[in-house]
């Protein structure tokens, strides 16, 4: 039962990982035609800069958790490469409980009620032609 659990949640991952592969493909492609178009034919979108910060956004978050479960993310491997194999796996297991989930826990408690304003009044850019929903 929790190893079926933990094999969809990994195949989830996974997947989102290779869908925020395909996002920042996306992102590059639009931040060049944005510098092309701006510096050769002088135009430009307020819009579709504000969509370059929220795929940014999205690939920081999916990104993230498909970073960590690759072993790829940022940690002090000057020290942990050190580190028995028993060592790493309680570091491994503990850091997630310990730090990276009650952190993320706390930013979602503070945002949460700030989201839920922005939502509830319909707030959108407020720069002229900025992103909407």
């Amino acid at each position: 039962m929790i190893s079926d659990i933990s094999n969809r949640l990994d195949a989830f991952v996974e997947r989102t990982g290779q869908i925020t592969s395909w996002l920042i493909l996306i992102l590059v492609l639009m931040v060049a035609g944005d510098v092309l178009f701006r510096y050769f034919f002088h135009i430009s979108s307020i819009a579709e800069q504000e969509l370059q910060w929220h795929i940014l956004a999205a690939i920081a978050m999916f990104g993230s958790a498909f970073t960590f479960q690759q072993g790829e993310h940022v940690r002090v491997d000057l020290f942990y490469n050190h580190y028995s194999k028993k060592v790493k796996l309680y570091m491994d297991i503990l850091v997630p409980i310990l730090i990276i989930i009650p952190f993320s826990i706390f930013i979602i408690y503070l945002s949460s009620e700030y989201v839920m304003q922005s939502y509830n009044t319909g707030e959108i850019s407020p720069d002229p032609g900025g992103f909407t929903l």
